[in-house]
């Protein structure tokens, strides 16, 4: 039986990072993305990784990055898409 295979999108800090590291913690193998490849050094030497730059608004990005997880682990069992892009308004209000 092999072992599952994360694919984690904006890992390169705070709830992603996070999620990664306890997945290696638990011995997973984990695709880990960011849009820039060198945020993502920390993890560079760890034998479970696939580091991959990839930038979720970009349709060929993705089928790119889809491709290598699956030539590289030979399967995707879990997708954690951690892109946190919000929009906020801060200010008062007066009525």
């Amino acid at each position: 039986m092999s072992r599952k295979v994360w694919f984690v999108t904006g890992a390169f800090r705070g709830l992603g990072k996070a999620l990664v590291t306890e997945l290696f913690t638990q011995g997973y193998r984990v695709v880990i993305t960011a849009r820039k490849r060198a945020a993502l050094r920390e993890f560079s030497k760890n034998e479970n990784a696939l580091l991959l730059e990839l930038d979720v608004t970009k349709q060929q990005q993705i089928r790119q990055a889809v491709e290598a997880a699956m030539h590289y682990f030979g399967q995707i069992d879990y997708l954690v898409n951690n892109n946190n892009a919000g929009y906020g308004i801060f200010g008062v209000l007066v009525t």
